[in-house]
């Protein structure tokens, strides 16, 4: 009898082993296998999830529809992510996304057909700190938006997000690059390079300083950096870089002019060129200030979408801040237009009551004003030193 217990006990114990080593076994992915890609369900992206590379398959994961990630996504180096027609990913809610991959593993997230816009593409909508894109490529994107209220893209940032994009590729895309009009988000941009898209970026006027130079975004059908103005003037104190292409200043509605206002500051940095759409303008307000700082190397070129006279309004200086400088710049196909409550423009450079500017070694050049400084209202602070004015009819009107 106690043999027979023994051994009993022994079975017992032999059971519970192997029973306990199987509930410890990882549960399998969800969603379908074929040829070593694994399709994700819709909701797959609704718990915290870790995406790894099969270095024994060409595409590891499949999305087949626009899915929603509302927990935290890892995405490791060397994972190929291809969506199905009009499939994408939507960071929302709880929701962050990080992929950083590595120069010989980039991350890839690729069209399933490998056209054009055959996906909608990355749109992110939380302010998650986790949200990066770093070593990766986003390739067949753009398609179609995701909501009417953001530009199609193959990378989009909403309102209130937050994205670090670096040192990655995006390319073959239908629409834009990177559409982020969103005045409230939160980029780093930089080392990045956009190609054989429509435009590479839009973006709006009070986010424009967070593109950073190191990368390349020529090679597209349009190829400068779309700005668009917004109800809410600049009023902070901010920089525009140099850029392998230019920006283009456009008015998407009611709004006209990229306005420096309050206690804010915008600084054209040297070798920058800037374009203008029809009746768009630059200025200052209240205590805001506009420095294009220029260099005899680099200067600053600042000039209309169409090279013709009166392309643009010109720039208006309505404040008296010592920071309103313009050195080494050249100025052309300005002077069309009104601005606002203001009189007709008459200048290349508007000058209203108790305003202020130092413009040194300029270029003011093809205005569609007779003046190429407009001065004549009160209490003017003008330095004007060693510019030259060509084919406009008065150098400055005091």
């Amino acid at each position: 009898m106690y043999n027979a217990k023994l051994w009993l006990g022994i079975a017992l114990l032999a059971f519970c082993f192997v029973s306990c080593e199987e509930d410890e076994e990882p549960e399998p992915e969800p969603g379908t296998t074929s040829g070593g890609t694994v399709t994700l369900d819709c909701d797959y992206f609704t718990t915290a999830r870790v995406l790894a590379d099969n270095p024994d398959v060409a595409v590891d994961y499949l999305v087949p529809c626009r899915a929603e990630v509302t927990a935290s996504l890892v995405i490791e180096p060397g994972v190929v992510i291809a969506f199905a027609t009009d499939a994408g990913l939507r960071i929302r809610g709880q929701g962050s996304i990080s992929a950083i991959g590595q120069l010989q593993e980039p991350i890839v997230f690729q069209g399933e057909t490998e056209t054009k816009g055959s996906w909608t593409g990355i749109l992110v909508e939380t302010n998650n700190v986790s949200n990066q894109l770093s070593q990766v490529e986003v390739k067949h994107a753009g398609g179609a938006a995701f909501t009417s209220i953001y530009r199609a893209g193959s990378v989009t940032l909403g309102s209130n997000s937050r994205l670090s994009l670096t040192n990655s590729l995006i390319t073959e895309g239908e629409t834009y690059g990177l559409s982020a009009n969103c005045g409230d988000c939160k980029l780093e941009f930089m080392g990045n390079v956009i190609n054989d898209t429509e435009t590479p970026v839009v973006i709006a006027s009070l986010m424009a300083h967070s593109l950073g130079g190191n990368g390349d975004m020529a090679g597209n059908t349009n190829d400068f950096v779309e700005v668009l103005i917004g109800s809410s003037g600049i009023t902070d104190e901010v920089a525009w870089q140099m850029l392998s292409i230019p920006y283009r200043v456009v008015q998407p509605g009611l709004f006209s002019n990229l306005v420096v206002g309050a206690s804010g500051g915008l600084t054209i940095e040297e070798g920058v060129t800037v374009e203008f759409g029809p009746n768009v303008g630059i200025g200052t307000a209240d205590n805001g200030y506009l420095n294009i700082a220029g260099t005899m190397q680099n200067p600053v070129i600042l000039t209309g979408a169409t090279e013709a006279p009166g392309a643009w309004k010109g720039i208006g200086y309505l404040s008296d801040n010592i920071n309103n400088r313009i050195t080494h710049a050249e100025i052309s196909y300005a002077g069309s237009g009104d601005w606002g409550s203001f009189v007709s423009v008459e200048g290349t450079i508007m000058m209203w009551s108790s305003s202020r500017l130092d413009i040194s070694n300029s270029i003011l050049r093809d205005g569609g004003a007779p003046c190429g400084i407009e001065a004549t209202n009160f209490g003017i602070n003008l330095t004007n030193t060693n510019n030259t004015f060509t084919n406009i009819t008065t150098d400055v009107c005091m």
